[in-house]
């Protein structure tokens, strides 16, 4: 079997006879089996979410910490957008949900005093001064991370 060195390759054995190849397409890097894109161009979150779903993506999901870590570590130089969102749900209040799948959130990483709603935050960016989240207006520009599965 031939292996293009252009794409990043995780190989596992599930048999003397069968390998199983991930290969993320050029520019993507490769995590615990999803792949993920660190989008240079500033914009909204909304912008941003069309621009991962038209790579079949969706806005990062951080599912632990070892995930954010990985995208923390691999990040840009500018605070980014990830794939939280804070919504009305059917009980009438507000909540913070994934965009991708509108479940809960599965793993937070705040800064002290957030998220503190300062206006219409309703959105959520890793900022690079601390890595950890805050809650912005989600028509702020910024860069923002895509993942795929």
């Amino acid at each position: 079997m031939k292996i293009p060195s252009a794409c990043l390759v995780t190989l596992l054995v599930l048999s003397a006879h069968l390998l199983v190849c991930l290969c993320c397409d050029d520019g993507w890097s490769e995590y615990n089996g999803h792949c993920y894109y660190f989008e240079e161009d500033k914009m909204g979150f909304d912008d941003a979410q069309c621009a991962c779903n038209a790579n079949g993506a969706y806005l990062v999901k951080l599912d632990d910490q070892d995930e954010s870590d990985f995208v923390t570590g691999t990040m840009m130089s500018d605070s980014t957008w990830i794939g939280t969102r804070r919504g009305i749900v059917d009980s009438g209040c507000s909540k913070w949900f994934m965009i991708h799948d509108m479940s809960e959130v599965p793993f937070t990483n705040w800064s002290p005093d957030e998220p503190n709603n300062d206006g219409d935050e309703n959105c959520v960016e890793i900022r690079t001064s601390d890595y950890l989240w805050n809650d912005l207006s989600c028509t702020h520009g910024m860069k923002s991370v895509c993942e795929k599965e």
